[in-house]
């Protein structure tokens, strides 16, 4: 049962989406829909519908929504730089939406378990939303960038992309067609050049090594420190988070690198609550069948782990 239903946030602004309720038996547990960017509730290719209506199947209510100012929903987005918006949302410009979503749902269903579901820019909103509400019992981080949109920085030639191509060119060196195509001039000999140029510009600078000073850190990248501070403060609740990137995403290089690496051998990691999962194969909108089905998978283990078989 699908219900389209309206609420408002914490500036009277109405937002509008839909309930999707458990098909069976209900299990005490909602999810909650947060979007990527500026795309509304259906998501890349419908991958928040196809999700929620499988959630459904399993016992689970999900709510998904528009974000002011897109889609169904009231509100308007004044800033016209689309990379401002959504540096805006990376840093938690839809908090306060996430916020009001959890305020629906405790009007309807008061025990229930609240669980955001965040893709892309959604998983940063749910970290910085999450992080200061204590009524979301957990967080479905999808494919979350942990660097801030810029002019600057989208100008920057990406060392995994880089590193990607060279490997690909490397990986023609003893087949005899690329050779006939690069000497009977049908080889993008420009594109060839400048990834040698750049992957040797990013071995010198150590871009390829498994781990980074944390001096050096916040100089090569533009980091979202923000996120930095609301994963910190929501992991000293102790509350379950789930990571799940796709392999070819720069994203997911950015992720492990700066992040995941680090992070893994402080403090603020606990392996009984913080789970990393990678699709292999899979692009950053999860486009292919098999991504969309690893999703399903690893979203129904993680949630039995953390909130049915600790009952």
């Amino acid at each position: 049962m699908e219900e389209c239903i309206e609420f408002k946030n914490c500036e009277g602004i109405i937002l509008r989406g839909i309930l999707h309720k458990a098909d069976v038996e209900k299990q005490k547990i909602t999810f909650i829909c947060l979007n990527t960017g500026l795309n509304d509730m259906a998501g890349w290719h419908g991958i928040q519908v196809k999700t929620a209506r499988y959630l459904a199947t399993n016992g689970y209510n999900v709510l998904r929504f528009d974000d002011s100012g897109i889609g169904d929903s009231d509100g308007l987005i004044e800033e016209e730089s689309i990379v401002n918006i959504f540096s805006d949302i990376e840093s938690g410009m839809f908090v306060q939406n996430a916020v009001a979503a959890v305020d629906y749902v405790k009007k309807s269903s008061p025990d229930d378990k609240i669980v955001y579901l965040g893709f892309c820019g959604g998983g940063l909103t749910a970290i910085h939303a999450a992080a200061y509400d204590k009524r979301v019992f957990g967080i479905i981080d999808i494919g979350g960038p942990i660097t801030l949109s810029s002019n600057e920085y989208l100008q920057k030639v990406d060392p995994w992309v880089v590193k990607k191509n060279f490997d690909n060119y490397r990986s023609k060196i003893f087949k005899l067609r690329p050779w006939i195509n690069f000497f009977s001039n049908k080889g993008d000999y420009k594109t060839i050049f400048k990834s040698l140029i750049y992957y040797l510009k990013h071995k010198i600078k150590g871009e390829y090594g498994e781990t980074i000073k944390a001096d050096i850190q916040v100089k090569t990248l533009n980091l979202n420190n923000k996120f930095f501070e609301s994963f910190i403060k929501f992991s000293s609740s102790k509350r379950p988070v789930l990571f799940f990137y796709a392999e070819i995403d720069s994203a997911t290089w950015e992720f492990k690198k700066y992040f995941l690496n680090i992070y893994k051998q402080s403090n603020f990691w606990d392996d009984k609550f913080h789970t990393y999962i990678e699709a292999e194969k899979a692009n950053h909108i999860l486009s292919s069948l098999e991504s969309q089905e690893k999703l399903r998978r690893e979203i129904m283990s993680w949630t039995k782990t953390h909130f049915i078989d600790s009952i």
